[in-house]
């Protein structure tokens, strides 16, 4: 029996087990034999953007090593990300991140230590960043997206095609909070010169764009931009259609090789098997090959023996 695959959601409460149904990722009980997709949707998440080095091969590896080594010392669940600058005149960013609390990594040690298959570790801002990058060619290469959550608003601005800054808005606080959140965010990119002053910044929403958008203190500030997917199906939300992206195991992934060893273990065999299948395959063919030429000179030779 093949395995199945599960997510297991980290948040600050504690994780919950997705499993996929008909209207999406819902709760419910991990079969015996699964694949767990591990993601993290915590409010200490980060990016952290950096100078990109004009190196190649081992030195920039050994540089990126010691970076992420440096910005996130007590974790080994860290990773350079893949998404280059889409903007000509925006040199690409080193950005890197990491999973930055010890009780993620505590849930997911648990899963390796029952000797689960763990296929990745993606945090949600990551997979909605992927979401993103697959609509690339839809979408201005700046821009603000929010996604809704249990946990919260989850908020990511892109720059140039690349992530720069997330924030998990805290879904008590309510929507007044949330505008004020994110045109603070706003101000602050302004601060920090990363956008330019007096120019709207598009707003996407995943789900849907929030009413407050159009109220006179957001003028100017944000302006909402249609969304290059179809709608949503009934009971679907935004949520699910980046939660769907972990069975494409997209990049950005944060688990260190330890942790996916039964993956790659699973994998392997995997392959080995179809392997000797097609060799098999192969064999009997050739054998079949074989005996028909085989039957086709016994009737040939009987054939030449009637003749004389």
């Amino acid at each position: 029996m093949s395995a199945r695959d599960v997510i297991y959601l980290i948040t600050s409460t504690g994780a919950t087990t997705l499993t996929r149904q008909a209207n999406g990722w819902l709760p419910g009980t991990a079969p015996a034999r699964a694949r767990w997709h591990v993601v993290t949707n915590l409010i200490d998440e980060a990016f952290l953007p950096m100078d990109d080095p004009a190196l190649r091969g081992a030195d920039r590896r050994g540089f990126v090593e010691l970076q992420l080594a440096s910005r996130f010392p007590d974790s080994a669940y860290r990773a350079a990300l893949p998404f280059r600058s889409r903007d000509r005149a925006v040199k690409s960013k080193l950005v890197l991140a990491g999973l930055g609390t010890g009780q993620a990594e505590k849930l997911i040690q648990q899963l390796v230590d029952r000797g689960e298959i763990v296929v990745g570790v993606w945090t949600l801002p990551v997979l909605l960043m992927c979401l993103l990058e697959r609509a690339r060619f839809k979408l201005p290469p700046t821009l603000i997206a929010s996604l809704p959550t249990d946990q919260g608003l989850r908020v990511l601005f892109v720059h140039a095609g690349q992530p720069n800054l997330t924030r998990l808005l805290p879904a008590a606080a309510g929507t007044v909070h949330e505008k004020q959140e994110l045109l603070a965010t706003r101000r602050y990119l302004e601060d920090t010169r990363v956008v330019a002053r007096g120019t709207p910044l598009p707003f996407l929403g995943i789900d849907e764009v929030p009413a407050w958008l159009n109220d006179r203190s957001v003028a100017g500030a944000l302006a909402g931009i249609a969304s290059p997917w179809p709608p949503a199906a009934a009971g679907r939300s935004g949520l699910h259609r980046v939660l769907d992206l972990v069975l494409s195991t997209p990049p950005g992934q944060f688990a260190p090789a330890g942790a996916l060893v039964l993956h790659r273990a699973h994998r392997l065999r995997a392959g080995l098997l179809a392997g000797t299948a097609a060799a098999l395959g192969l064999v009997a063919v050739l054998t079949l090959d074989a005996a028909k030429g085989s039957l086709e000179s016994w009737w040939q030779l009987r054939a030449t023996e009637n003749t004389q």
